[in-house]
């Protein structure tokens, strides 16, 4: 059975963790946790309505082995990036405010003033509109330019468009891992 098999079983009953171990013995600590989060996303709600298994599936994602009995923060880039894989695998579930209002938390305590589209899709009530507005403006700025991108202390949208890209590069570098 490949992983891919095994995903795609895990639909119709439960993969218990030995199972995965006894068919995959020579699987990595962090691909085994990558392919628990996914597991978990595509079958539960559960990375979508509680921040703490939110921030573990995260972490999994992008190779860090969680530590599930304590809350240990996430990067910004870590989220865009699992933002990217919900949306591949779970594009119509939402996130709930509680969620929303962890990730808004590390984006500002990082100095980054927007939120990944998938964030910000059917919101109506969570998320302000200032935070789609440097979205946009960010992601025009990344795409158009000019080039390369200026910082001075005046230049909002100037950071918030290097912060853009970075994450984007991140998301694009473990897609391309992860395939």
């Amino acid at each position: 059975m490949t992983l891919k098999e095994l995903i795609e079983k895990s639909k119709e009953e439960v993969i218990e963790p030995e199972t995965i171990r006894t068919l995959f013995p020579a699987i990595s600590e962090e691909d085994f946790n990558y392919l628990e989060a996914i597991i978990t996303i595509k079958n539960t709600n559960y990375p979508f309505e509680n921040f703490y298994v939110f921030e573990d599936v995260v972490s999994a994602l992008s190779g860090i082995i969680p530590k599930f009995d304590m809350l240990e923060g996430s990067e910004p880039e870590w989220i865009w990036y699992a933002c990217d894989v919900f949306q591949e695998l779970r594009p119509q579930m939402e996130l709930s405010d509680e969620v929303i209002e962890y990730i808004k938390k590390i984006y500002a305590d990082s100095g980054i003033y927007f939120l990944h589209p998938y964030i910000t899709k059917n919101d109506t009530k969570t998320i302000e509109e200032s935070w789609k507005v440097v979205y946009n403006a960010a992601k025009h700025k990344a795409e158009t330019g000019p080039f390369p991108i200026e910082v001075d202390d005046d230049s909002l949208i100037n950071r918030q468009a290097i912060e853009f890209m970075k994450m984007e590069l991140y998301s694009k570098q473990l897609k391309e891992k992860n395939k």
